[in-house]
């Protein structure tokens, strides 16, 4: 009866929550659950789901992600995958990225067919987007290259995105180059 009894203060039902000193309760917000009775907080959704309402009172409120999307802990939706990613998995937490040689066009990718090789004359690093054109003074022999060669010393190249060694070609009589000369 006195002003600091609680016998006046009522729990939150499953689902709410009420910082101290609050006089309501409010719903768990999207990408949250709350299964106690009197919370001060609501427990998030785990990494790879999500939840788009609010008000939720248990943890199977909240659905795994689909192929080709993430999230974090506490997410209202999953996010596609960016491009030069994928996942095969439903309810992943992270995307997996395009090997190098590879690239991926495609946003949401669902596997690793979306990764598609780099051809001959161009490269790329992992989680490419596109292939890179090799740079004068080098070229390309194969699919799916990680790198570009030099051209030999004694030989340059002007060219961008060639293909074999035969695009080097042999310096004038009297002049010299270095290895992956592009003049």
């Amino acid at each position: 009866s006195g002003a600091n009894s609680s016998a006046s203060c009522l729990m939150c039902l499953p689902g709410t929550f009420a910082v101290e000193g609050s006089n309501v309760c409010l719903h768990c917000m999207a990408g949250s659950y709350g299964n106690e009775t009197g919370a001060s907080t609501c427990r998030m959704c785990t990494a790879g789901s999500y939840w788009t309402g609010t008000g939720a009172v248990t943890s199977l409120a909240c659905s795994a992600c689909l192929n080709g999307t993430y999230s974090s802990g506490g997410a209202s939706s999953c996010s596609n995958c960016s491009a030069g990613s994928y996942t095969s998995l439903l309810g992943s937490s992270s995307c997996v990225s395009c090997a190098a040689g590879l690239y991926g066009a495609i946003t949401g990718a669902i596997d690793s067919q979306a990764c598609t090789q780099c051809s001959p004359g161009t490269f790329s690093m992992e989680g490419s987007t596109i292939c890179l054109n090799c740079t004068s003074g080098s070229y390309g022999t194969k699919f799916g290259a990680t790198y570009c060669n030099l051209c030999d010393s004694g030989t340059f190249s002007t060219g961008l995105g060639v293909i074999g060694s035969d695009a080097c070609v042999a310096c004038q009589k009297g002049l010299s180059s270095l290895k992956g000369s592009s003049i």
